[in-house]
């Protein structure tokens, strides 16, 4: 029989403290360019070492790579790291498990759930509460949840449920208090109906603000690095992460070093306040008075259908409206990680502004006493309307003064001339989120400052460089509103598009390809938009404007790096860096000419270096990419 060992030393240790897992000397190498670089093998291996790897190591842009220190040493990666376009970091070595970890965890919750089960025994005890208090911070510190944080939060929920409760209460009192008696106006069916009525308004006025509180945001170092390098990827100026970081790191800094909205006791957020009193008025407005209309005998089955039906008023279906948005916007945001405060105010704003277009539009004309029914009900959805797009209370404000012809001459037209509707893919929600920045319409868009732009609005950089791009070649080819002020007919942006060409980098791309098949083919793009005997043509004196634009560039980078796909050398990268020149190969042509006028010759591209001797060595061996 065989004997079994005594326990050792060494395995009491283990069993204690736990062991640290051995592991080989590892090194992650990160590829700090936009650009597919290629690291050959030392001309001069280290005396002994063993050639484990492939010839070439291949890095994709922003790539990061963990390879054994013996096998990274054997590529010449150091003059690439000195020269900033690559970075090396030993391989952070996970820590040792915890002893007892898993028992510990499980008495923490056991001992949670112990106390909340005797929360109906207990719970006049002191000694109870202390209990649960330290069960919870016992389960926080095991779960390794930072608890002012945690406490933090939970004081701020309960702060709004209790404020939008204490709201409703009082707004239900007020609404069903007798004027005559001055009491309350209160039997078994309206005191039921009542309870159920404020759960209702509790749970839909404090939904928008517990969304500010709720939702989880993107890592803010996850968030910084994708915008570092967009950057990089749009700014043609910059070439690595460290110029990126020094160009915008304080920009950074101050959009995502604040603390998360999670935190209530750090700032009071006055809009968010605002917002859930405004909103727990607009519902009580809403349903509570039905509570008091109630009969004496009424079935709960029956009641139902009578109080969530809103009072008939165009103020009441327009606070709808506008909280109909206003959810639809917060929750978009809370799904993309950018909701804040600026999202509040907007809210605010919203509300009070639908307030006031309502009061125009339907209480100096007497609308609502003068409408029949059926009028009746078409101003309580076009009221509805208002507060979701308070764009359509402007058009029957407009409609109005330009059938009053004294009026006509003496007040501008209310319509938007450049309006963002008419860029495609802007909804209703983007031209909210770009009016927090600032941005009314499509000229407002095309100068705004895109690096800021990308960096708070927080929408997909493809998707925004693609709205500048439109707004860029759309102020070239729009037409100005005619005399009576009616809209100008965009004849020349339909045909463009009719061609597939919705941007300016379309516009120089389409005329570049053609040029290079067959002159005849670029004159005839160039004259899409000429008319009889009109000279010069529009469009060769659009793409020659373009040139002073002062985004063009930026977005002319960000298409050519999306297709930058060769594997570049150091050779060739420092050659392609020292030169601006080489910079317009591959990308899209800055000025087109019509063909028989001069050009001018175009700058060689200088050659690069030679490449390392092994280089030549292992041109032919398969490659070690990522």
């Amino acid at each position: 029989m065989r004997k079994l060992r005594s326990p050792t030393p060494e395995a009491w240790q283990d069993f204690f403290y736990g062991r640290e897992p051995k592991r080989e000397p590892c090194k992650i190498i990160e590829n700090r360019t936009a650009w597919r670089i290629v690291i050959f093998a030392a001309a001069s291996p280290k005396p002994g070492a063993p050639d484990n790897h492939d010839g070439q190591l291949i890095l994709a842009p922003f790539a990061k790579r963990i390879l054994k220190c013996e096998i990274l040493n054997q590529f010449d990666y150091e003059r690439w790291e000195k020269r900033g376009f690559v970075r090396t970091e030993d391989e952070p070595v996970p820590e040792a498990p915890v002893p007892f970890y898993k028992f510990v965890r499980v008495a923490a919750w056991t001992g949670l759930l112990l106390t909340v089960f005797v929360l109906p025994v207990l719970w006049v005890n002191l000694p109870y509460w202390l209990a649960l208090f330290g069960a919870i911070v016992g389960v926080l510190r095991v779960e390794r949840q930072p608890i002012y944080e945690w406490i933090s939060q939970a004081v701020s929920l309960v702060l709004i449920i209790g404020i939008s409760l204490l709201l409703s209460a009082g707004f239900f009192f007020i609404l069903n208090r007798d004027p005559q008696s001055n009491t309350l106006l209160l039997t078994s069916v309206t005191v039921q109906a009542g309870i159920a009525v404020i759960f209702f308004v509790v749970i839909a006025s404090s939904l928008p603000a517990l969304l500010y509180y709720l939702f989880e945001r993107l890592k803010s170092e996850t968030l910084r690095e994708v915008f570092l390098r967009d950057a990089i990827r749009l700014n043609p100026n910059l070439y690595t992460l460290d110029e990126a970081e020094f160009r915008y790191g304080a920009l950074v800094d101050e959009v995502f070093g604040r603390k998360t909205a999670q935190e209530f006791l750090g700032g009071l957020q006055v809009s968010l306040f605002v917002n859930l009193a405004l909103t727990t008025l607009g519902w009580a407005l809403a349903l509570m008075p039905n509570v008091g209309m109630l009969p004496d005998k009424v079935l709960p089955y029956q009641a139902v259908p009578l109080l969530i039906v809103p009072v008939s008023l165009p103020i009441v279906y327009g606070a709808l409206g506008s909280y109909f948005f206003a959810l639809n916007m917060l929750f978009r945001r809370y799904v993309r990680s950018d909701l804040g405060a600026k999202a509040y105010t907007h809210v605010v704003v919203r509300q009070l502004v639908t307030v006031i277009l309502v009061w125009v539009v339907s209480v100096p004309t007497q609308l609502w006493s003068n409408l029949g029914d059926s009028g009746k009900a078409v101003l309580l959805v076009t009221c509805f309307f208002i507060g979701i797009v308070p764009e359509t209370a402007l058009a029957i404000l407009q409609d109005y003064l330009r059938n009053n012809k004294v009026l006509t001459k003496r007040i501008p037209s209310l319509r938007e001339d450049q309006p963002l509707d008419d860029l495609e893919g802007v909804s209703l929600y983007d031209r909210a989120r770009l009016l927090e920045e600032g941005i009314e319409n499509v000229e407002n868009l095309a100068h705004h400052n895109f690096i800021d732009l990308m960096l708070r609005a927080r929408m997909p950089t493809p998707r925004l460089a693609d709205l500048v791009d439109q707004a860029i070649l759309y102020l070239h080819l729009h037409e100005p509103p005619k005399a009576d002020g009616q809209a100008g007919d965009d004849t020349a942006l339909a045909t463009l598009r009719r061609y597939g060409i919705r941007t300016a980098t379309d516009l120089e791309h389409a005329c570049e390809r053609a040029k290079n098949r067959d002159p005849q083919e670029l004159k005839n793009i160039l004259g899409l938009l000429d008319k009889p005997g009109e000279m010069p043509g529009r469009l060769q004196v659009v793409a020659d404007a373009l040139e002073d634009d002062d985004w063009l560039p930026y977005l002319r980078e960000w298409h050519r790096n999306q297709r930058a796909d060769q594997a570049r050398t150091l050779e060739e990268l420092e050659a392609f860096l020292a030169h601006p020149e080489p910079r317009k190969e591959g990308a899209r042509a800055r000025s087109l000419v019509v063909p028989g006028a001069s050009e001018p010759e175009p700058a060689p591209r200088p050659q690069p270096a030679a490449a390392p001797a092994s280089a030549a060595i292992a041109k032919d061996a398969p490659a070690l990419s990522l």
